[in-house]
Formats: C-alpha cells, structure tokens, sequence
C-alpha cells in the first residue's frame, strides 16, 4: 500500500473517530441539561403546587417527627436489645479484663456527620464500644459529681454517673466544624469540671476527628491527644461528588436543595439527635470535599497532617505554641493518632470471583460511560471485610451502600491521580484508591497510623448495632487497644 493510498484511508478514518468524539462529548453534555432542565421543571411544578400549603406543610411535618419518635424509638431499642444478646458478636472481648486502661486524662467521643450521640434516644453512635472500655477502668472523680452542679451547665451532655472517665459528645449532626468544635468546647470544659482534670483526650470519628482538630487548634492546652478514625482530612471524594451534582443540575439543585436542607435539619432536630442543636446540611457537606479541606487546613494546621498526594502521615506529635489567659506565651505538647478503614480494595485477580468482578467493573464503565450520575459507578472494588457467606451483607443495609460509595471514591480519586501524573507518568497505584466507602485511606492518615484494617465507615464504629464483617478486627478490641495505648503514653 502507497503513502497515497495510505493517506485516503486514513483521513476518512481519523475525520470520523473525531465526529463520533465530539458527537458523543455533544451528547453527554445534551442528556446533562436534559435530566437538568426536566428534574428542575419537575421540582418547580411541585414547588408551585406546594406554596400554598408550605406554612401548613411545614408545621404537620414539624409536629408529626416528635409523635414519631416514640415508635421509631421503640424499634431501634429492640434492635439494640437484641443485638446486645446475640452471641458470639456481643460479647465482650475479655469477660475478666484487668485494669489497664485507665489514662491520666478523660477521654471524649466524637461523633461524625450524621451522627449523635445516641440515635432517637436509643442507639449508641460508639456501639458498645465505651462500655467495653470502662470494664478495663477504675472509677474516677466524674463518677461522684453531678453535670448539673457545675459552674457551666451543658444541655447537650448525656449525665452518666458510670462514665469511668470515658465520656460520649453530642454535637450538631450537620455542620461545620467551627459551630461543632464550639460546642464539643463547652463540653470538653464540662468534662475537665466534673473530673477535677486539666486536659482531655479526643476520639473522633469522620468528621468528629477534624471537629477535635477544632479545638486542638484554637484550645491546645485543653487537648492533650487527638485519635481520628477515617477522617477525612483532605476531604472526601464521595462529598466532591454530591457537590458535583448540584454544579452538573444547577437548575435542580436550585429547586430541590432548600427543601432537602429542611428536611434533614428538622429530622435531625426533632427526631434523631438533640433538638437544641442548630444543624446546617449544605454547609457540613461542602465544608467536606477536597477543595474546602485544603483551605481549611491551613487556616488550622496540624503537625499530624502528611502529604495526601503522597499518601505520606504527618508527625506523632509536636509542640503548640499559645498565649494563655493572662497574655503569656506557653507551649502545650499534643500527641496525634488515626486509625484507618480500608474495606474497598481492588479485587484479588487469582480467583474466579475476583476476575468476573474485574470484568463487570469494566463492562459497567463501557456501559455507563456518557450517562449522568451513573458513568461514576466503578463495580469493580471488592469489599474485603466480608467472608464467604457473611451475614453482614444480608443484615446490614450500609454494607452494598458502602461497597458502591467506595466505588465512586475509588474512581475520583484515581481520576485525580491520573491527571497529577500525566499522560506520559503511566498508570496511578492502585493503593491511592483504596477507601473505607467514604474516605481514602490516603486523607484519613494522620500523626502515628495505630491501625489499618478492612472496616467500612461504619465497621469503625462497631455499627451497624454491632453487625461487622466476618474478615473484619473487633473494632472494640481496636478502640480498647487505642486507650490501652493513650495510657502507656502517660496521657
């Protein structure tokens, strides 16, 4: 074949690949603005029909979520009940525990977005998980005191005359951390009172543990220790994409946002966590995707912080330099922990299952690919928190939940690593995509890493009520061990 005619077929080629390109790139952002402009033409519709009845609406709402509460109440309570009987899961990880985590200050609990410090009055966030670290405890001076006897009474702290030092916060579900760390302030000052302590411990987890950065950051004398548990501290890539969404369907977004931002905050309010706490969807959600974590860490930097392009941790401690009441500069040390989640890993390939769900994976990209929403489903990842036959998949709703957020976690994040690299730095390593289902291993590491193991997001938490994967540590044992480590350090 000659340049000529080599130069006749390849043109016609190169001009009709180019014209199937751009017609697709055309196509995908036409379907966008369709699903755009029907989904807002559909709220706007409902919004109009819904007007008049809005103030009415509203209050039935308002007024039906306390009569709810009751029998919501009563059925997460018989799932509690239930779960605490179920052997082997609720069982203690040592029925003869010796003594031996007992630190030198309290240690507060620090719930994450979503989160309280009991659902409907009933479900434990940390499940289970204090009252296995108090059998390994001593009674303490808080043990003896009242919380409404001190000098700073707080509304939103549970009064556990058993807490043993070990005391559970009750933040705003949906906020930023600057509203959420002002209140975990009143109540870390509230714990110091009633223990007779100078300093405290915290544990957060998700957001709880940059809620605890918080106050770390503008009170370093009153925070000798932070743990994280998959908090993302460079954000999450799951929030980047329901971001995402509202900037690809503005149009919807503008319709439908102020009534979801409603919703959430009275169900919250009224019927989930504490009603004197304001809560704020919208801004607890941006204040989480990358962008805004970036910009939040450097108005409260943290030594613990690594490199997130590195996938590097920070250091396991420092020294904070501050100015304390009577204007004199001291120096508060802090010491810093995470423990991490790492459930969704690519799949193993040197097994059957493993190489049909390697294929689905990229079946279901092919599929998908140029159809909103759905082109950011990756089925590939594998949940390796689960054994063969799990119960947890079949119990545990979150379970699937979490396997596809991860998917979507994975696929960012790999995206964004692809584009770092460039066309000519070859393939991202895979290691960057693994995630709990809501966090990447790489955002959640901070200060000394204590812990890594297949936990989804809320594995961490020994949720759902206590239902965990059967490849997946006792994350009580996990918490246990992490006081255990809190008092060898004299903290």
């Amino acid at each position: 074949m000659n340049p000529l005619q080599l130069k006749k077929i390849s043109v016609p080629i190169v001009l009709s690949g180019g014209l199937l390109w751009s017609t697709a790139a055309f196509s995908q952002g036409l379907l966008t603005d369709v699903v755009d402009t029907l989904g807002s033409t559909l709220a706007a519709g409902f919004n109009m029909v819904a007007a008049p009845f809005e103030a009415i609406g509203k209050k039935i709402f308002e007024t039906a979520l306390p009569v709810l509460k009751t029998p919501v109440a009563g059925a997460v309570k018989m799932l509690t009940d239930t779960a605490q009987v179920l052997p082997p899961v609720r069982t203690f990880a040592d029925n003869n525990p010796v003594k031996d985590a007992n630190t030198r200050y309290p240690v507060i609990f620090v719930h994450s977005l979503t989160g309280s410090e009991k659902f409907v009055g009933e479900l434990p966030y940390w499940f289970d998980m204090a009252r296995e670290i108090r059998m390994h405890r001593t009674s303490t001076p808080g043990d003896k005191s009242s919380t409404t006897a001190s000098s700073i009474p707080n509304p939103y702290f549970s009064n556990n005359t058993e807490n043993k030092g070990i005391y559970e916060a009750n933040v705003s579900g949906f906020n930023t951390d600057e509203e959420r760390g002002e209140q975990l302030l009143a109540q870390i000052k509230e714990v110091m009172i009633r223990e007779g302590a100078t300093r405290v411990n915290l544990i957060g987890h998700s957001q709880g543990g940059t809620t605890s950065r918080y106050v770390a950051a503008i009170r370093p004398d009153l925070v000798a220790s932070i743990t994280t548990i998959s908090t993302p501290h460079w954000g999450s890539d799951f929030a980047d994409f329901i971001v995402q969404q509202k900037t690809d369907y503005p149009k919807t977004a503008a319709q439908v946002m102020p009534l979801v931002d409603y919703g959430i905050g009275m169900l919250w309010m009224k019927l989930v966590g504490a009603k004197e706490l304001p809560q704020d969807p919208a801004a607890a959600i941006s204040l989480l995707t990358s962008a805004k974590a970036k910009e939040w860490n450097k108005r409260y930097p943290s030594a613990g912080l690594g490199d997130v392009k590195l996938c590097t941790t920070g250091k396991a401690s420092a020294d904070v330099d501050y100015v304390d009441a009577r204007g004199v500069k001291q120096v508060a040390m802090q010491r810093y922990y995470s423990i991490i989640g790492e459930s969704n890993k690519p799949p193993r390939t040197d097994n059957v299952f493993g190489l049909m769900k390697s294929g689905l994976g990229a079946l279901s990209n092919q599929v998908f690919k140029g159809v909103p929403i759905l082109n950011n489903f990756d089925f590939a990842l594998e949940d390796t928190s689960l054994g063969v036959l799990d119960a947890k998949a079949f119990l545990d709703p979150t379970t699937v939940a979490l396997e596809l957020t991860g998917s979507i976690v994975a696929q960012r994040v790999m995206a964004a690593r692809k584009a770092d690299i460039g066309s000519g730095g070859g393939a991202p390593d895979p290691k960057f995509a693994i995630n709990d289902g809501m966090v990447s291993v790489c955002s959640a590491k901070f200060g000394k890493v204590v812990a890594q193991a297949p936990w989804n997001h809320f594995d961490e938490v020994n949720q759902m009520a206590g239902i965990v994967g059967m490849n997946a540590p006792d994350p009580r044992v996990m918490i246990l061990d992490q006081v255990r480590q809190l008092a060898k350090d004299n903290l």
